[in-house]
C-alpha cells in the first residue's frame, strides 16, 4: 500500500498533468486546424495551375491530330505510300508524340506509321476503346493508358476521326505518348511536393494512374471500389483538399483538380508527418516544460506533506510498539491545533485508558495464580463419565499423581478414572453418581496408583455443574493427598506426631460432645488454646445460625462409619471458616465406640477456588453452547428421548415444548445404509454398559441437506447395575469432515512426495553437530550415518569455503526463521564427499526450537546431473542456432533464385537468338559460345546454391565425377587461406549414379574439416579421383567395402580420397566422428553436423567411407561409390530453320511473365519458330485476353513466381476458362511442394527456368504436337 503522503502527491501531480494535457490537446487541435487550412489553400492553388497546364497540353495535342486528320482526309486509305509521305512531313507535330503517329483505315488497321521504324503497319487496333470511339462514333479523345504492343512500355494513346468531304468517317489518326520515356506529363509531375510528397495523375474512367512522381506507380490500378471512399469520390469528380490515410498506410494532405480534356484528375500528396513537423516540435518542447513543472510541483507537495503528516507517523510507530510489547509507550507530543492534532490527543487518551485496564487485568491474574498455587493439592474439572475425562487440572497434580497436567487432559496418556485403585473405582463411581443425582457435594477418600506404581490415599471433594434442565454438564473438585493421615491411623506413634504438627485441627471428643484433646493445629486454626478448649462442648465452634448435628454424627459413629462432611466453624475471634471434617470412631479394648476423633481441614481457600472453577465452568458451558454441541438423554424403560436446543438445531427440527422427541426422528434422519450399523453400536453400548464414540451421516428433513455427525454415548445405571439412561452428545462436523478430506488429500500428496524424495536431509544442533543423517545423505556423501553422528557439519564443506560457512547457522537464526535457500546470489553451492570429491548442490535450511534447543535441518540436493544437463542443453541450443542459420541461408537462396534465373534465361535466350542470326559469322559464334558457357556455369551455380540451401530437390543421375571434382576444387581455392595448398589428382573414372550438388557438398565439408585441422592455417589438402575393380584390388580394399562387393559394387567402384597433414585424431574421436552434433571444437565454433552430413550422403548413394588417422599424422577420408554404365547423349547444334508456309507451327501461344525483358525474349523465340504469340507481363491482361477468346489459344506458358497471382493460380483460372487448354509453368527453383501443387492445379509441364533455350522450345513443341494429335 502506498503511504498517504505518496497518494496525495500523486493526486496533485495527476491533476496537474491532466490539466496540462487538456491544454496541450486543445492547443494542438487549434494549431493543426490552422496549419491544415494554410497548407490546403497553397497546395490546391498549385494543383489547379498544373491541371490547367496539362489540360492545355492535351487540347493542343488533340488539335494537332485533328489538323493531321484534315490533311489526310483527301487521300485514299489504300494509298499507303502517299499517306506515309504525308505523315512523315508533319515533323512539328511528331515532336508532341514521342511514341509516334499512325493513320488507320476504317477497319482499324495501321496504313501509315511515323516514325516508320516502329513497325506498326498492318497491326489492327480496333480492340482499343479510343480507336473504336473514333471510327464508330466519330469521337476524338484520349484512350486508356496501357502497355504498348510494339513499344512494350506504358503508353498514352489519343485518336481523332478522319472524315471525307461528306463527313463520313473513313479512318482515324492516332498519336502515342511513351510514358516510359521523356514526355510533357513527366516533366510536370516528376518534381516532389515538399521533401517526400509528390504528384499523380489518375484516369477517372479507367481507374489507373497515368503519371506520377514515383514512376513505378505508372499504370497502377486504383483500389477496388469501397475500400477507400475518399478515392472513390475523387474518381467520381470530387475536387478539393482532404486529410486521409492513403492505400500504402501513410496519412497525407491531398489536393485534387480535374483535367476535363481527358477526364483525369491530378492530385498532390504531402505526408502529414512532414507538413506538421513544426507543430510536433513545438508540442515536444511544451511536453518537456510540462514534465519539469509536474516534477517540481510533486517535489514541493512531497516536502510539505512530510512535515504536516509527521504526527500521524508517530501514531503509527506507537501502535506498532503497542502490538509488539507489553509495555505501554509514552504519549505523543503534538502542537498542531488542526484535525491531526485532535486525532493525536484522542490517541493519547486511548493509551491512558488501555494502560489502566491492562494494570487491572494483571492484578486479577496474579490473584488467581496465587490462589491456585497456595492450594494443598489440585483442582480439576472433568466429565461425568467412568473415565472422569479431564478438561482442566491444576499443576499440583504432578506432585500427587506423578503425571503432568497435559497427560491427563483429554485422556491423552491416561484418565483420572484409570489411576483409581481397582478395588475402590466402582464404589467411588456409584457414590459420586448418587450424590450428584441428589445435587449434593461428593467427598470421598480412596486410593490411587501413581505413575511410578506407588499407591497413595487422596481426599476428593467434588461438586456438579448443572444445566438449566438439571443435567450434569461437568464436575469440578479438589483433591488432596491424605496418604500420611491414613498411614498415621495405622501407627499411633506416628499419629501423635502428625496430630501435634499437623496444619489441620485435630481433636477428640466424647459422644456427648465434650472436647477431650486439642492439638496445635486446632489452636492455630480456631484460636483457642488447649486449656481453653478441653472440657468445653464442641458447640462453641458452631456458628449461631447453624444447628448442631451431634446426634446424627453420633449415630453414624456408633454404627462404625466415618463421617466426612463440609461445614462452617466459628473461631475464637468470631470469624467463620469453611472446613472439611472427618469424624472417626474411637473404640475401647472391647470394641465399643467410646469417643470420636475429629479432623478439621480449613478449606476456605479450597472453596473459594471451587467457586471460581464453577464460575469458569459456567463460562465454559456458554462456550460449549456456542460451539453447537447437542446433548440428549434416552430413558430406555420409558422409551423417551430428551433433546436440548442444539440437538433440534442440528437435525433441523422445531423444538418441542418439553424437549422430548420420538426415537423414530433419529432413525429417519440417519441414512438407510448406515442405520443398522449405528443401532448395533448403540445396543452394544447398552449391553456392555460402556461408552461409544462414532460418526454417521444424516439427511435433514427440513432442507434435505447431508450432514456429518460426531456422537459420544455413555450409560447411567441403577444401584443394581441395570442401564436406565443413555446420555450422549452430537456435534455437526460437516465442515470439519470437508476440511479433513482436504487435509487427508494434502497429507497423502505430501507423503507421496516425501516417500519419493531423493534429497539428503541433515539436522544439526547449535554447535553444528550432526544429529540426523538420512539414507539419501549416506548415498550422496558416501559415508554412513554412524560415522558422522555427533561430528561437525564442516566435513561436508570444501576447505576453501569453511571460513565463510562457519557460524552460518547461528547467523541464520539471528537474521530470520523459516526456510531459506543457501547460495541465493550464487549459481551453485559446492559440497564435499567423504572421498574428497567436490560436487554441486542446492540447499535449503529451516530452524525449529525443541525443548529449548535449536535444531537446524538442511535439505541438500545433488545437482551434478542437472549441471551436466544444463551444459548439454546449452550445447544443443548452440547447435539449433546453427541449424536455423542454415535454414535462413536456404530461404535466402530460394528468394534470389527467381530473379537470378530470369536474368540467366534472358542472357542465354538472347545468346541463342544471336547465334542463329550469326550462323555465317564464325568470330561472332565464338563470342556467343563463350557467353553461353558463362551463362551455363551461372545456371549450375544457382542450382548448387539451391541444393545447398535445401531449396532444390535432389536427383541422382548418371554423371562423370571428373567435372564435379574439378569445379568443386575451383570453388574451394577461392575460399581457402593463401598458405593452405590444395592439390587435385584426377584419373579417368567410371560414371556413378549420383546427385552432383550432394557430391560437391560432401567434398566441401571434407575440405572444410581438413582446413580446420590446420591449427596455424598452413598445410596441404589432397583430393584424388580414380576407379578400381574390387576383385582385382581386394587386398588393398578395406573389409568394410569388400563386404558390399556382391551387392552394389558389381561393376567396380569410383574412389574419392581427401587427405590432409593436420593434427589427426585418436581412436576415441574416430569412433564418434560421424555422430550428429559431435565436435571437438570449442563452444561456439562448430555445429558438429559437417561429417554427419558427409556420412549421410555416402549412405544415400549406397557407398562406403573409411577414415584413417593418427594423432600428429593427419587424416585420410576415402569414399567408395558404386560404378555404373555410362549414358552417352549428344545433342547436335541446331540451325535455325524458318517455318514453311502452312506449317502446323501457326498455333497460338499465350505467354505470361512479370519480367518485361523475358517476355520480349520468349515472344521473339517462339515467333521465329512460326508460332503466333500473345505476350503479357500483367496477369489481369492475360486472363482478360483469354476470356475474350477462350478457343483462340492452343497453349499457355506462365511464370510461377509473380506478384499477386502465382503461376499455379493462373493455371487454375485457365482450367476454369478452358479445361482442355494445356498449361506450362516455369520457375527459378523447383521443389517437391511446387511439383505437388502443379499436379493439383492441372499443369501439363513444369520447366526449370534456367534450362537452355533448346530445352524450353523442345517442351513447347512437344506439347504443341500433343495438342495437334488430340485435335486430329
Amino acid at each position: 500500500m502506498y503511504s498517504l503522503r505518496t497518494r496525495i502527491t500523486l493526486i496533485v501531480m495527476t491533476i496537474l498533468v491532466t490539466s496540462i494535457f487538456v491544454l496541450a490537446y486543445d492547443l494542438a487541435r487549434s494549431l493543426r486546424a490552422s496549419l491544415v487550412k494554410s497548407v490546403s489553400e497553397q497546395q490546391y492553388s498549385m494543383v489547379s495551375l498544373l491541371a490547367a497546364d496539362i489540360n492545355r497540353e492535351l487540347r493542343a495535342r488533340l488539335n494537332a491530330l485533328e489538323k493531321i486528320a484534315g490533311s489526310v482526309s483527301s487521300v485514299s486509305p489504300n494509298a499507303t505510300p502517299a499517306l506515309q509521305s504525308l505523315l512523315e512531313a508533319q515533323q512539328h507535330y511528331l515532336a508532341m508524340f514521342n511514341g509516334g503517329i499512325n493513320v488507320l483505315d476504317a477497319e482499324g488497321t495501321v496504313v501509315a506509321d511515323a516514325p516508320r521504324s516502329r513497325g506498326r503497319i498492318g497491326v489492327n487496333y480496333m480492340s482499343r476503346s479510343h480507336v473504336a470511339a473514333a471510327l464508330k462514333e466519330g469521337k476524338s479523345g484520349v484512350g486508356a493508358p496501357t502497355m504498348g504492343i510494339k513499344l512494350a512500355t506504358p503508353i498514352l494513346p489519343m485518336a481523332v476521326p478522319v472524315r471525307d468531304a461528306r463527313g463520313k468517317v473513313t479512318g482515324a489518326v492516332t498519336g502515342t505518348i511513351d510514358l516510359g520515356a521523356a514526355h510533357f506529363l513527366k516533366d510536370l509531375v516528376e518534381s516532389r511536393y515538399g521533401i517526400s510528397g509528390g504528384y499523380l495523375i489518375v484516369s477517372r474512367l479507367h481507374r489507373v494512374i497515368v503519371a506520377a512522381s514515383d514512376t513505378k506507380r505508372v499504370l497502377e490500378a486504383s483500389p477496388a471500389p469501397g475500400r477507400f471512399p475518399l478515392i472513390d469520390r475523387y474518381l467520381q469528380g470530387h475536387e478539393g483538399t482532404d486529410v486521409f490515410v492513403n492505400p500504402v498506410g501513410v496519412e497525407v494532405i491531398q489536393s485534387s483538380r480535374g483535367i476535363p480534356a481527358a477526364d483525369w484528375y491530378i492530385a498532390a500528396q504531402w505526408p502529414t508527418t512532414e507538413a506538421f513537423a513544426p507543430l510536433l516540435a513545438t508540442l515536444h518542447r511544451f511536453g518537456y516544460v510540462a514534465l519539469f513543472v509536474t516534477l517540481l510541483a510533486g517535489a514541493l507537495a512531497w516536502s510539505l506533506l512530510k512535515r504536516q503528516l509527521r504526527p500521524l507517523n508517530d501514531v503509527a510507530e506507537t501502535l506498532s510498539q503497542l502490538s509488539e510489547s507489553r509495555e505501554f509507550p509514552q504519549s505523543i507530543q503534538v502542537n498542531q491545533p488542526a484535525e491531526i492534532g485532535k486525532v493525536v490527543k484522542a490517541f493519547n487518551q486511548l493509551l491512558a485508558v488501555l494502560d489502566r485496564r491492562n494494570e487491572a487485568l494483571r492484578e486479577s491474574e496474579q490473584q488467581f495464580s496465587s490462589l491456585v498455587r497456595d492450594i494443598s493439592g489440585f483442582v480439576y474439572r472433568c466429565a461425568n463419565d467412568p473415565d472422569w475425562t479431564i478438561s482442566f487440572i491444576s499443576a499440583g497434580c504432578r506432585e500427587i499423581t506423578g503425571y503432568d497436567p497435559s497427560d491427563l487432559v483429554g485422556n491423552r496418556v491416561t484418565s483420572l478414572g484409570a489411576i483409581i485403585h481397582p478395588e475402590d473405582a466402582e464404589l467411588i463411581f456409584q457414590r459420586c453418581q448418587a450424590k450428584l443425582a441428589a445435587k449434593e457435594s461428593c467427598s470421598n477418600e480412596y486410593r490411587i496408583i501413581r505413575r511410578s506404581g506407588e499407591i497413595r490415599w487422596i481426599w476428593d471433594q467434588a461438586n456438579g455443574i448443572y444445566g438449566e434442565n438439571g443435567d450434569i454438564l461437568a464436575i469440578v473438585g479438589l483433591i488432596t493427598d491424605i496418604t500420611e493421615r491414613k498411614l498415621g491411623e495405622r501407627d499411633r506413634g506416628q499419629l501423635a506426631a502428625i496430630v501435634e504438627y499437623s496444619n489441620d485441627a485435630i481433636m477428640s471428643r466424647s459422644l456427648d460432645g465434650i472436647i477431650l484433646t486439642w492439638n496445635a493445629g486446632a489452636e492455630r486454626m480456631l484460636g483457642y488454646t488447649a486449656a481453653e478448649a478441653i472440657g468445653k462442648c464442641s458447640d462453641i465452634l458452631v456458628p449461631p445460625h447453624r444447628i448442631p448435628n451431634r446426634v446424627e454424627v453420633t449415630n453414624a459413629l456408633l454404627s462404625g462409619s466415618t463421617v466426612i462432611r463440609e461445614s462452617d466453624r466459628l473461631t475464637k475471634d468470631g470469624r467463620e471458616i469453611e472446613v472439611r471434617s472427618s469424624h472417626s470412631p474411637i473404640r475401647d479394648s472391647a470394641g465399643n465406640v467410646i469417643a470420636s476423633s475429629v479432623i478439621l481441614q480449613d478449606i476456605t481457600l479450597h472453596k473459594r477456588a471451587l467457586r471460581m472453577v464453577r464460575e469458569n465452568e459456567q463460562r465454559m458451558r456458554l462456550a460449549t453452547e456456542a460451539t453447537g454441541v447437542g446433548i440428549w438423554e434416552w430413558n430406555i424403560s420409558a422409551g423417551k428421548v430428551l433433546w436440548d436446543t442444539q440437538m433440534f438445531r442440528i437435525y433441523g427440527i422445531a423444538p418441542t415444548e418439553d424437549g422430548y422427541v420420538d426415537y423414530s426422528i433419529w432413525r429417519n434422519a440417519v441414512l438407510p445404509e448406515y442405520l443398522s450399523q449405528q443401532e448395533q453400536i448403540m445396543q452394544d453400548t447398552i449391553r456392555t454398559a460402556g461408552r461409544s464414540v462414532r460418526e454417521f451421516p444424516i439427511r435433514r428433513a427440513v432442507d434435505g441437506a447431508l450432514r456429518h455427525i460426531a456422537a459420544v454415548e455413555t450409560v447411567r445405571t441403577d444401584p443394581e447395575g441395570r442401564v436406565e439412561w443413555v446420555v450422549g452428545t452430537n456435534l455437526d462436523i460437516t465442515e470439519r469432515k470437508a476440511s479433513e478430506s482436504e487435509i487427508n488429500q494434502i497429507k497423502n500428496r505430501m507423503s507421496a512426495i516425501i516417500d519419493a524424495a531423493m534429497d539428503a536431509i541433515i539436522t544439526v544442533d547449535e554447535n553444528e553437530r550432526v544429529v540426523v543423517f538420512n539414507l539419501a545423505a549416506e548415498r550422496i556423501f558416501k559415508v554412513s550415518a554412524e560415522e558422522v553422528m555427533g561430528q561437525s557439519f564442516d566435513q561436508f564443506v570444501p576447505e576453501r569455503l569453511r571460513n565463510r560457512h562457519r557460524g552460518y547457522l547461528r547467523e541464520f537464526k539471528k537474521s530470520e526463521g523459516g526456510v531459506r535457500e543457501m547460495g541465493r546470489n550464487v549459481r551453485r553451492v559446492m559440497a564435499l564427499r567423504s572421498d574428497g570429491t567436490e560436487f554441486p548442490i542446492e540447499a535449503s535450511i529451516s530452524y525449529v526450537l525443541v525443548n529449548e534447543q535449536s535444531l537446524f535441518t538442511v535439505t541438500l540436493r545433488d545437482v551434478t546431473l542437472m549441471a551436466q544437463a544444463e551444459a548439454a542443453r546449452a550445447h544443443l541450443e548452440a547447435q539449433l542456432r546453427e541449424s536455423q542459420k542454415m535454414e535462413a541461408i536456404g530461404t535466402l537462396a530460394g528468394g534470389i533464385a527467381h530473379d537470378f534465373n530470369n536474368a540467366l534465361a534472358t542472357i542465354l535466350g538472347n545468346a541463342e537468338l544471336a547465334r542463329q542470326d550469326s550462323a555465317h559469322n564464325p568470330p561472332a559464334l565464338e563470342s556467343l559460345e563463350e557467353i553461353r558457357k558463362a551463362g551455363t556455369r551461372a545456371r549450375n551455380l544457382v542450382q548448387q546454391i539451391l541444393a545447398f540451401g535445401r531449396r532444390q530437390p535432389t536427383e541422382r543421375k548418371v554423371i562423370d565425377l571428373l567435372p564435379v571434382v574439378t569445379e568443386t576444387a575451383r570453388l574451394l581455392r577461392a575460399t581457402l587461406p593463401a598458405r593452405l595448398k590444395l592439390e587435385v589428382h584426377c584419373a579417368p573414372a567410371q560414371s556413378v549414379l549420383a546427385d552432383a550438388s550432394q557430391i560437391e557438398q560432401m567434398l566441401i565439408n571434407l575440405a572444410t574439416n581438413a582446413m580446420q585441422a590446420m591449427r596455424n592455417g598452413t598445410g596441404r589438402i589432397d583430393i584424388r579421383l580414380d576407379s578400381l575393380l574390387l576383385d582385382a584390388a581386394l587386398a588393398e580394399v578395406p573389409l568394410a567395402v569388400a563386404a558390399l562387393r556382391n551387392r552394389q559394387f558389381e561393376r567396380g567402384a569410383v574412389r574419392i580420397t581427401v587427405s590432409d597433414n593436420g593434427c589427426g585424431m585418436d581412436a576415441a574421436t574416430k569412433e564418434r566422428l560421424f555422430e550428429p552434433f559431435f565436435t571437438t571444437k570449442p563452444a561456439g565454433e562448430g555445429t558438429g553436423l559437417g561429417l554427419s552430413v558427409v556420412h549421410g550422403i555416402v549412405q544415400g548413394h549406397e557407398g562406403a567411407i573409411i577414415v584413417d588417422s593418427e594423432p600428429g599424422k593427419g587424416s585420410t577420408f576415402t569414399i567408395y561409390l558404386p560404378a555404373v554404365e555410362a549414358e552417352f547423349r549428344t545433342r547436335p547444334l541446331r540451325e535455325y530453320v524458318p517455318p514453311a508456309p502452312g506449317s502446323d507451327r501457326s498455333l497460338h501461344i499465350l505467354y505470361l511473365d512479370d519480367d518485361d525483358a523475358l517476355v520480349f525474349l520468349v515472344e521473339r523465340l517462339l515467333q521465329r519458330r512460326g508460332y503466333r504469340v500473345a505476350a503479357h507481363s500483367r496477369q489481369e491482361a492475360a486472363l482478360q485476353a483469354l476470356r475474350a477468346a477462350p478457343a483462340a489459344f492452343d497453349l499457355v506458358v506462365t511464370d510461377y513466381n509473380m506478384p499477386g497471382m502465382s503461376g499455379l493460380d493462373i493455371a487454375r483460372e485457365v482450367r476454369m476458362i478452358n479445361p482442355n487448354l494445356p498449361v506450362i509453368v516455369t520457375s527459378g527453383f523447383v521443389d517437391e511442394e511446387l511439383q505437388a501443387g502443379a499436379d493439383s492445379a492441372g499443369v501439363r509441364e513444369l520447366i526449370f527456368k534456367a534450362d537452355d533455350v533448346e530445352v524450353f522450345c523442345e517442351t513447347v513443341e512437344r506439347l504443341v504436337h500433343s495438342v495437334q494429335r488430340k485435335a486430329s
